[in-house]
């Protein structure tokens, strides 16, 4: 019927493949993954910080952006670009913060490293998907503290988050206080998104190719 003529050709070529799209938009949009990616840890903490709740399964998937580039990024919600999976001595900038830094730490699987401009994760060996995913969390919650990033009106979590600095560059009582805020919004955050459905047993997330190896002692 459209042979030769190609006007008619190039038409339902056009036709047909926006429908393919559209249909193809509309499954992926369908979906109600419980696993949590960057993108969807994203808009849950997001919405955890600005209102201390966190939406269903089905709600946040259908935040989630399909277009690569187009969904929310670690300063959106922080303030403070995140790089997990990095290197020791890409973090480190100098003895003095590196002890710090192990002074204050916890016997987690991780070590979480802030500068002025981004936040720093070093992860390691056999590190499990909930450690992930926690590491990734207390750093978004320490980034919102660092960049002082607030919403209008100021929500309970980010009063929460602001009281516990004091002096944290300096103040070995106020890293304390920082670290307890952050792991009591870390449980309560948890304990939400379990109750909607969501699983940490897994962590479909990027987190880089480098792992340490260090011993608590």
């Amino acid at each position: 019927m459209v042979s030769g003529n190609i006007i008619a050709v190039w038409l339902l070529y056009v036709i047909f493949t926006s429908i393919h799209l559209f249909a193809n938009y509309k499954a992926v949009k369908s979906l109600e993954i419980e696993t949590l990616n960057r993108s969807r840890l994203l808009i849950c903490l997001q919405e955890y910080i600005n209102s201390g709740t966190v939406s269903s399964v089905k709600s946040i998937n259908q935040r989630e952006s399909v277009i690569i580039g187009r969904g929310l990024g670690d300063s959106d919600v922080c303030g403070i670009p995140i790089r997990m999976g990095v290197q020791l001595d890409e973090a480190i900038f100098g003895v003095k913060q590196f002890e710090t830094i192990i002074s204050h730490s916890t016997s987690k699987p991780f070590l979480i490293i802030p500068s002025a401009s981004q936040i720093f994760i070093i992860l390691q060996q056999n590190i499990e998907p909930r450690d992930i995913l926690e590491a990734f969390t207390r750093s978004v919650f320490l980034a919102t503290v660092i960049s002082k990033r607030k919403t209008s009106p100021v929500s309970s979590v980010q009063k929460s988050l602001q009281a516990s600095m004091m002096s944290p560059e300096t103040d070995v009582n106020s890293l304390n206080a920082m670290d307890r805020a952050i792991s009591e919004e870390w449980e309560k955050f948890k304990r939400l998104a379990k109750n909607q459905g969501f699983v940490f047993s897994q962590a479909p997330i990027e987190s880089g190719e480098w792992r340490g190896k260090w011993m608590h002692l």
